[in-house]
């Protein structure tokens, strides 16, 4: 398999306009906001189930400081994910599930330097980290 990071779904904050109040019957209620927060852990990060750009992503510190953020969110339905603290990030595109091209990225930077980056690792480590990626691109392609 490929690792990723723990990950809840959450609902909405307000009911989408295009739905009804039977639309959601089977969810379960109240949600387990507990569990979830046990299995996530603190700081983690709130985001669209289907985002992109950094657009709406909240890092959470605590409970109450998801709930605040949460209110922001509207109708988009958002996850919840755990942090993953990293030395190296990439941006990966995969063409035919065949070409692989591998980019550095940080997304701590501001958005006109997130691409002016260089890989951390060096040696085997940096050779060994390259291969991993591109090999988990075309199992996900």
């Amino acid at each position: 398999g490929i690792p990723v990071p723990k990950t809840v779904l959450l609902p909405s904050n307000a009911r989408p306009d295009n739905t009804s109040e039977t639309s959601f019957r089977n969810l379960k209620a109240p949600l387990d906001w507990e569990y979830m927060f046990n299995y996530i852990g603190f700081p983690a990060y709130m985001k669209p189930h289907d985002g992109g750009g950094w657009k709406n992503v909240y890092r959470v510190e605590n409970a109450d400081d998801l709930f605040a953020k949460h209110e922001e969110t509207g109708q988009l339905v958002m996850m919840l994910q755990e942090e993953i603290v990293f030395d190296d990030y990439f941006r990966v595109y995969c063409l035919g599930q065949k070409y692989v091209h591998i980019m550095p990225y940080d997304p701590r930077k501001p958005f006109h330097e997130r691409y002016v980056s260089d890989i951390k690792a060096t040696g085997d480590d940096r050779k060994k980290l390259l291969k991993t990626v591109h090999d988990y691109t075309l199992k996900l392609n």
